[in-house]
Protein backbone atom coordinates (compact mmCIF):
# COMPACT_ATOMS: atom_id res chain seq x y z
CA UNK A 1 0.00 0.00 0.00
CA UNK A 2 1.30 3.68 -0.59
CA UNK A 3 1.20 5.46 2.06
CA UNK A 4 -0.91 6.33 4.97
CA UNK A 5 -3.32 9.53 4.75
CA UNK A 6 -4.31 11.45 8.07
CA UNK A 7 -8.11 12.98 8.78
CA UNK A 8 -8.68 14.58 12.08
CA UNK A 9 -6.59 12.28 14.11
CA UNK A 10 -7.22 8.77 12.03
CA UNK A 11 -5.46 7.17 9.27
CA UNK A 12 -6.27 5.14 6.39
CA UNK A 13 -4.60 3.38 4.25
CA UNK A 14 -4.42 4.20 0.58
CA UNK A 15 -4.03 1.64 -2.26
CA UNK A 16 -0.82 1.64 -4.02
CA UNK A 17 -2.01 1.88 -8.50
CA UNK A 18 0.64 2.15 -10.25
CA UNK A 19 -1.83 1.54 -13.53
CA UNK A 20 -2.62 5.60 -14.80
CA UNK A 21 -4.39 3.78 -17.56
CA UNK A 22 -6.81 1.86 -15.29
CA UNK A 23 -10.46 3.65 -14.81
CA UNK A 24 -10.86 4.63 -11.69
CA UNK A 25 -14.29 7.00 -12.06
CA UNK A 26 -16.62 4.62 -9.41
CA UNK A 27 -13.73 3.90 -7.39
CA UNK A 28 -13.74 6.06 -3.67
CA UNK A 29 -11.25 8.49 -2.75
CA UNK A 30 -9.53 8.34 0.80
CA UNK A 31 -11.61 11.72 1.63
CA UNK A 32 -14.85 9.94 0.25
CA UNK A 33 -13.72 6.55 2.02
CA UNK A 34 -13.43 8.85 5.60
CA UNK A 35 -16.55 10.84 4.62
CA UNK A 36 -18.70 7.30 3.92
CA UNK A 37 -17.22 6.57 7.67
CA UNK A 38 -17.89 9.37 9.25
CA UNK A 39 -21.67 9.37 8.49
CA UNK A 40 -21.63 5.79 10.02
CA UNK A 41 -22.58 5.12 14.12
CA UNK A 42 -19.16 6.08 15.41
CA UNK A 43 -18.75 2.28 16.30
CA UNK A 44 -19.65 0.74 13.01
CA UNK A 45 -16.92 3.67 11.50
CA UNK A 46 -14.55 2.73 13.87
CA UNK A 47 -15.06 -0.70 13.36
CA UNK A 48 -14.97 -0.63 9.50
CA UNK A 49 -12.11 2.03 9.29
CA UNK A 50 -9.86 -0.74 11.50
CA UNK A 51 -10.99 -3.75 8.83
CA UNK A 52 -10.24 -1.61 5.98
CA UNK A 53 -6.95 -0.75 7.11
CA UNK A 54 -6.65 -4.65 8.08
CA UNK A 55 -7.19 -5.44 4.50
CA UNK A 56 -5.18 -2.69 3.05
CA UNK A 57 -2.00 -4.04 5.12
CA UNK A 58 -2.26 -7.69 4.46
CA UNK A 59 0.30 -9.36 3.35
CA UNK A 60 -1.44 -11.72 -0.24
CA UNK A 61 -2.34 -14.21 -0.46
CA UNK A 62 -3.32 -15.90 2.71
CA UNK A 63 -3.82 -12.88 5.04
CA UNK A 64 -5.09 -10.51 2.32
CA UNK A 65 -8.10 -13.56 1.08
CA UNK A 66 -8.63 -14.14 5.13
CA UNK A 67 -8.49 -10.10 6.34
CA UNK A 68 -10.88 -9.35 2.70
CA UNK A 69 -13.34 -12.76 3.91
CA UNK A 70 -14.00 -10.41 7.43
CA UNK A 71 -14.42 -7.29 5.70
CA UNK A 72 -17.22 -8.91 3.25
CA UNK A 73 -18.76 -10.73 5.86
CA UNK A 74 -18.76 -7.41 8.41
CA UNK A 75 -20.12 -5.04 5.36
CA UNK A 76 -22.88 -8.00 4.23
CA UNK A 77 -24.57 -7.88 7.98
CA UNK A 78 -24.04 -3.68 7.65
CA UNK A 79 -26.01 -4.24 4.86
CA UNK A 80 -28.69 -6.56 5.66
CA UNK A 81 -29.00 -4.05 8.77
CA UNK A 82 -29.62 -1.30 6.22
CA UNK A 83 -26.61 0.64 7.75
CA UNK A 84 -24.28 0.29 4.43
CA UNK A 85 -26.14 0.34 0.96
CA UNK A 86 -25.33 -2.04 -1.40
CA UNK A 87 -23.34 0.30 -3.78
CA UNK A 88 -21.62 1.24 -1.10
CA UNK A 89 -20.05 -2.22 0.06
CA UNK A 90 -19.07 -2.59 -3.66
CA UNK A 91 -17.36 0.21 -3.53
CA UNK A 92 -15.71 -0.09 -0.35
CA UNK A 93 -14.29 -3.77 -1.60
CA UNK A 94 -13.19 -1.69 -4.96
CA UNK A 95 -11.45 0.26 -2.85
CA UNK A 96 -9.20 -2.11 -1.10
CA UNK A 97 -8.84 -4.57 -4.52
CA UNK A 98 -7.31 -1.66 -6.21
CA UNK A 99 -4.04 -2.94 -4.19
CA UNK A 100 -4.51 -6.50 -4.67
CA UNK A 101 -4.69 -5.96 -8.21
CA UNK A 102 -1.62 -4.10 -8.38
CA UNK A 103 -0.30 -6.79 -6.49
CA UNK A 104 -0.70 -9.20 -8.94
CA UNK A 105 0.16 -7.79 -12.07
CA UNK A 106 3.44 -7.13 -10.76
CA UNK A 107 4.38 -10.58 -11.33
CA UNK A 108 6.20 -11.47 -14.54
CA UNK A 109 6.09 -13.64 -17.02
CA UNK A 110 8.18 -16.46 -17.02
CA UNK A 111 8.71 -19.14 -19.74
CA UNK A 112 9.21 -22.87 -18.41
CA UNK A 113 11.86 -24.06 -20.21
CA UNK A 114 10.35 -27.52 -20.95
CA UNK A 115 6.91 -26.73 -22.34
CA UNK A 116 3.78 -28.10 -21.10
CA UNK A 117 3.48 -31.68 -19.42
CA UNK A 118 0.31 -32.13 -19.59
CA UNK A 119 -0.54 -31.08 -23.74
CA UNK A 120 3.12 -31.46 -24.92
CA UNK A 121 2.96 -28.05 -26.46
CA UNK A 122 6.68 -27.44 -26.84
CA UNK A 123 7.68 -23.90 -28.53
CA UNK A 124 8.29 -22.45 -25.19
CA UNK A 125 8.25 -18.96 -26.08
CA UNK A 126 7.03 -16.26 -23.42
CA UNK A 127 3.34 -17.19 -23.80
CA UNK A 128 3.81 -20.83 -23.34
CA UNK A 129 3.59 -21.83 -19.76
CA UNK A 130 3.57 -18.49 -17.33
CA UNK A 131 4.08 -18.66 -13.50
CA UNK A 132 1.43 -16.99 -11.16
CA UNK A 133 2.35 -15.54 -8.05
CA UNK A 134 1.77 -18.91 -6.14
CA UNK A 135 3.93 -20.78 -8.34
CA UNK A 136 1.87 -22.74 -10.75
CA UNK A 137 2.56 -22.68 -14.30
CA UNK A 138 -0.50 -22.16 -16.94
CA UNK A 139 -0.40 -23.41 -20.37
CA UNK A 140 -2.01 -21.16 -23.15
CA UNK A 141 -5.68 -21.61 -23.38
CA UNK A 142 -5.01 -22.55 -27.17
CA UNK A 143 -3.65 -25.17 -25.94
CA UNK A 144 -4.84 -26.96 -22.86
CA UNK A 145 -4.95 -24.71 -20.01
CA UNK A 146 -3.88 -26.93 -17.35
CA UNK A 147 -2.48 -25.27 -14.10
CA UNK A 148 0.74 -27.18 -13.03
CA UNK A 149 2.53 -27.60 -10.07
CA UNK A 150 6.16 -28.15 -11.65
CA UNK A 151 9.59 -29.48 -10.02
CA UNK A 152 12.39 -27.53 -11.07
CA UNK A 153 12.82 -30.22 -14.27
CA UNK A 154 9.79 -29.62 -15.14
CA UNK A 155 7.85 -32.28 -14.43
CA UNK A 156 4.53 -32.54 -12.88
CA UNK A 157 4.29 -32.51 -9.28
CA UNK A 158 1.45 -34.98 -7.48
CA UNK A 159 -1.10 -33.47 -9.57
CA UNK A 160 -2.46 -31.40 -12.30
CA UNK A 161 -5.33 -28.99 -12.27
CA UNK A 162 -7.00 -29.01 -15.75
CA UNK A 163 -8.86 -25.01 -16.01
CA UNK A 164 -11.78 -24.80 -17.52
CA UNK A 165 -13.18 -21.18 -18.42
Amino acid sequence: MKNTINREGSQLLEPYMNNPNRECSQLLSVTQVFQLLQELPRAVGEELHEMLNAVLKAQAPGPFSEALGELEVYLSALEAASVVSFDKQIQLKAYVMVGWETWRSSFQTVAHPHGCPYCGANVPTGDDLTLDQWGYFHCREDECGARLKLDENGQAIGYINKTYS
